[in-house]
Order: C-alpha cells, then structure tokens, then sequence
C-alpha cells in the first residue's frame, strides 16, 4: 500500500485462519474441474490460499481506501478490519459454493463428537513471521515482527492481563484452546540432549512458541508454566512483550529433524 503522506510504499500483511466447507456441491465442482490438478486437501488448500490471499488483499485495500486509512493506522483498528475483511471474503468464497467458518467454532464441534485437532506451532520461533526488515524505510515504517509492539496496548480484542513489550506474535490456530499445539525438539537424533528446535543450534527451524494474546491460561498450565518461569536463570529470562496470563503452546513436543515421513509408501527423511 503507498503511505498517503509520504508517498511511499509501505508492506502489509495479515494473519489468520478460516474453515472452508462446501455449501453447494454442484456450484463447487463446475468451478474446480479443470481448474485443479486433483482433488486432494494439499493441492485445494494450494488453490484456495492463493484466492483467499488474493481477495484479502483487495479486501483490505478497499477498506483503507474507503475509511481514508494510511497502512499505519490499519493495526489501530485491526479486529473491525479483521470482521469486514470476514464479510468481503464471504462473497467471494460463495462464488465457490464454500462457506467460511470460524475456526474455533468448527474446532469446538470436531471436539464434542471426540475429535482430537492437532496443530504445528510454527517454524519461526516466538515472532512467528519472523523478520522482515527494510533498512531503507524508518523503524516505524518496517514490517518487522522483531521489532514491533506486542503489549497489550496493539490488542484490539479484550485481554486478561496488561504488559508492554515487542516481538512476540502467537501462532493461530496453535494458540487456540481446542487444539493439541505440536513443537518441534532437536538433539536425540544424535544422541545429544533434547532441546528445542533451534536454526542456531543446527535445527532447520526455530520451533514456534510462547502464550496466547488472547485466550486464558489453563488451569493446568498455571503451575507449570510458573514453576519454569520462577527456575529460569537471569541470562534465560525472556524479554518483555509477551501475556504471562495467556494460554501457554506447544502441548507436546517431537523430534524435529531427521525423521522418517511415509507420503504414499514412500519413505522420506524430515528435515
């Protein structure tokens, strides 16, 4: 987007989940046949995430045109951004014969009828979209998740609890409550002590992590979570920007370098 005063071009980016489901079949079919490859989740999921990607953007563009908002005032009023991208998208994907779903709304079905939803937390680490800087434009200016503010004063959605800070970004869906949140841990692979997954330590990934900005802590982290704070060393204390109130992720950790992945009876070695 081009920043009104100055005049130039500012990144804008924007995270989230939605639920797909087919509404009307025939609608579905007669737009996807010939359109796709196949009809496996992975290649709709390629398809519809370049569409939904696609009409977000325009979505967001035409609010910010519409409201007369710079790029820099959009994260002031991000959840109302967030319900009228929801209502712009809903049109679209009705052109599919799909319907958008709440995330959480669908998780808590799967969950009644005794589904368990299980859930990556992320490659990038505590930041999540990791760091995207441009040395050319101001601090202000920069699509750095690193550096930007993630205290409770950004939140636009009620919180439980207050704090100030920078570079955490939680990673949705894996912070929400009903999901098993999966990270990755590095070190058995060569009978080295288990760790977390770490690009600095040899891992190909920062294994994703941290607590939710917006849903409760469970009373069953509450002691864990305070009882690891409370025996962390003065070099291991986490900087400030994170909600120590929030719901803690991942749940469980696994090996997350060199394991064996079967993908139609072919077997390959995980990075």
């Amino acid at each position: 987007m081009i920043e009104p005063n100055f005049r130039i071009p500012i990144p804008v980016t924007s995270r989230g989940s939605f639920a797909l489901a087919v509404s009307d079949s025939k609608v579905f079919l007669n737009k996807i046949v010939g359109t796709v490859a196949d009809f496996e989740t992975r290649t709709l999921s390629q398809y519809f995430r370049g569409v939904i990607t696609e009409a977000t953007k325009n979505a967001i563009t035409k609010i910010a045109h519409e409201q007369k908002l710079s790029p820099l005032e959009l994260e002031s009023i991000v959840f109302e951004v967030a319900n009228a991208v929801r209502g712009l998208l809903a049109k679209t994907i009705l052109d599919y014969g799909l319907d958008l779903r709440l995330f959480n709304i669908e998780a808590i079905k799967l969950n009644a009828v005794g589904a368990t939803i299980i859930v990556s937390s992320g490659d990038n680490g505590v930041a999540n979209s990791g760091c995207n800087c441009n040395s050319t434009l101001p601090i202000s200016m920069q699509n750095c998740a690193c550096l930007k503010d993630s205290g409770s004063g950004t939140c636009s959605y009620p919180t439980n609890n207050t704090w100030t800070g920078a570079g955490y970004f939680p990673s949705f869906p894996a912070t929400s409550p009903y999901v098993v949140a999966v990270g990755a841990t590095q070190g058995p692979e060569d009978s080295s002590t288990e760790i977390s997954c770490q690009s600095d330590e040899g891992g190909y990934i920062t294994s994703g992590g941290g607590f939710s900005t917006y849903y409760n802590q469970k009373s069953w982290q509450s002691k864990l979570i305070t009882d690891y704070i409370d025996n962390l060393s003065s070099s291991e204390v986490p900087t400030d920007g994170f909600n120590i109130l929030g719901r803690g992720y991942p749940d469980v950790s696994l090996i997350g370098v060199y394991y064996q992945v079967v993908i139609k009876r072919w077997f390959q070695t995980g990075c």
